[in-house]
């Protein structure tokens, strides 16, 4: 089937200049992959990061304030 579609100038050359640099494309395959994509990608579900807190008294106390104490302490402890 052939249809006929109505695109910018901009967008042309574009499309143009890609298939130029990538001989072993054509349009078609080109949408299909991008028609592919796009399906996937709207049935991807939503995931949501659940981070769990640290046990209580398992850190540093002002770590944030005095990370590089913190660090330099922690360094000493591994040697």
């Amino acid at each position: 089937m052939e249809r006929t579609i109505a695109i910018s100038e901009h967008l042309a050359n574009r499309l143009e200049g890609y298939l130029q640099q990538h001989p072993h494309e054509s349009l078609s395959s080109l949408l299909e992959e991008i028609l592919q994509h796009k399906e996937n990608k709207s049935q991807d579900k939503t995931r949501f990061l659940r981070i769990q807190p640290a046990p209580k008294g398992s850190g540093y106390a002002n770590t944030s304030i005095d990370h590089d104490r913190v660090l330099a302490e922690s360094a000493e402890e591994h040697k």
